[in-house]
């Protein structure tokens, strides 16, 4: 027997915010097993990334591969969090980081995006890497 129960809006509101949430990882490594840099990049036409440090596509997926994308006309956008400014800052410190660990990381992974862009010509680059910042988005 199932018992039909009125739902409280605040409850249904909440319900209707997630409707297109698909799953929930309860970590980072978790997220990664379930879905592995070469599932989520080997076939796209075009990458928006957005975060931190982005390690998943900077650490996590080859140059190698990154390259053979934008050979193949993949388009890259990357928005970085600045890894000089305060909001780092603040996340190391939610994460009780002293050595400046994401910093660090973040400086680094922000070098792959310029280096695949160095290799490619000209036309190449501006069509298909776009690198963004605090300041906004550009060719470089």
């Amino acid at each position: 027997m199932r018992i039909a129960r009125e739902i409280p809006e605040t409850e249904l509101c909440a319900m209707q915010q997630m409707a297109d949430v698909t799953a929930v990882f309860s970590s980072r490594s978790a997220f990664s097993s379930a879905y592995p840099a070469s599932t989520l990049f080997d076939s796209a036409k075009e990458i928006n990334a957005a975060g931190l440090s982005l390690n998943v596509l900077c650490q996590g997926y080859p140059d190698h591969q990154l390259r053979r994308l934008l050979d193949s006309g993949t388009r890259i956008r990357c928005l970085f969090l600045d890894p000089k400014g305060q909001a780092i800052r603040a996340r190391e410190a939610e994460e009780h980081y002293t050595d400046r660990t994401l910093t660090t990381l973040t400086a680094l992974n922000t070098t792959m995006p310029t280096r695949l862009r160095d290799r490619l010509d000209t036309a190449s680059a501006q069509r298909r890497w776009r690198r963004c910042g605090p300041s906004g988005c550009g060719s470089g």
